[in-house]
């Protein structure tokens, strides 16, 4: 649904997608100075794969073209065995949705796309299929709006047989395209439990990227904070973001905002980060 008047008013709103089982995790990214809209989602299929799609407008959001495909992706920690399928990590957390993050690289009309997506596993009798799903935290780029993407490049930098899931990312690009910026949350640490976030960059359009803790350890809260007969007791908020400064003014900082428990509930910070 668009506006054309800073919101006072809405026009009716367009179907974009709604394909296979069912559909969740939209984004919208415009390219400036141009009618060009994007959107994005992720596709549950009937079959249980997933699926990340995406549709282009060039009349501002008024109609859109055919469905594009960018990329499958695999469900993390026990496949959505438990719980209503809500793919609960180890410590019973809700891994959140795979497609985590969707921007548009304003210098050159790129288009980046940044998810989490179950890689090593391992034997577990209560997961799907007997098996648990570490995740890790991938990115495709597209340089023909949406048509053909990359190969997915891993982001995260712990061991690749590592059995710790990195989940729930998000990205920002600053307004001369040069730098990008992501945040996450990451177990890279004994037991795959504890967590921090972590900030990864880049400065190659996404072919390779930096790596650096943001926060201290926390361990996920759920259950406990949440009555379980009207919130999800296996939610700690999947709905971190990160915001590059769309002036232009400047190109060297992010600001990044997340879900934290060190302090034994859940809180909200926030930080500017220096850019690679």
């Amino acid at each position: 649904v668009r506006s054309l008047d800073g919101g006072a008013t809405w026009g009716s709103p367009v179907v974009i997608g709604n394909g296979g089982n069912f559909v969740q995790f939209s984004h919208v990214v415009a390219l400036p100075g141009t009618d060009k809209v994007y959107v994005s989602w992720e596709q549950f299929n009937v079959d249980k794969t997933r699926q990340l799609k995406m549709r282009v407008s060039t009349d501002a959001g008024a109609t859109f073209g055919p469905g594009k495909t960018i990329g499958n992706v695999s469900p993390s920690g026990d496949g959505g065995s438990i719980a209503g399928g809500l793919d609960l990590l180890q410590g019973a957390l809700r891994s959140g949705m795979e497609f985590g993050g969707f921007a548009v690289n304003p210098a050159n009309g790129h288009l980046y796309a940044i998810y989490h997506s179950g890689t090593v596993t391992e034997l577990d009798v209560f997961a799907s299929g007997g098996k648990y799903r570490f995740s890790d935290i991938f990115f495709r780029k597209s340089s023909d709006e949406g048509t053909t993407w990359s190969a997915p490049v891993r982001v995260n930098k712990d061991p690749v047989k590592g059995k710790s899931d990195q989940f729930q990312p998000c990205l920002a690009v600053t307004n001369n395209g040069a730098k990008i910026g992501a945040i996450f949350y990451d177990r890279r640490t004994p037991g795959n439990y504890n967590m921090k976030l972590y900030f990864a960059g880049s400065t190659d359009e996404g072919t390779t990227w930096t790596n650096s803790a943001r926060s201290g350890l926390f361990a996920p809260i759920v259950g406990a904070q949440d009555d379980f007969f009207l919130v999800g007791p296996t939610y700690m908020g999947d709905y971190n973001s990160p915001a590059a400064d769309k002036s232009g003014t400047d190109n060297t900082h992010i600001i990044a905002a997340w879900g934290d428990n060190r302090l034994g509930n859940p809180d909200v910070r926030i930080e500017k980060i220096t850019l690679p």
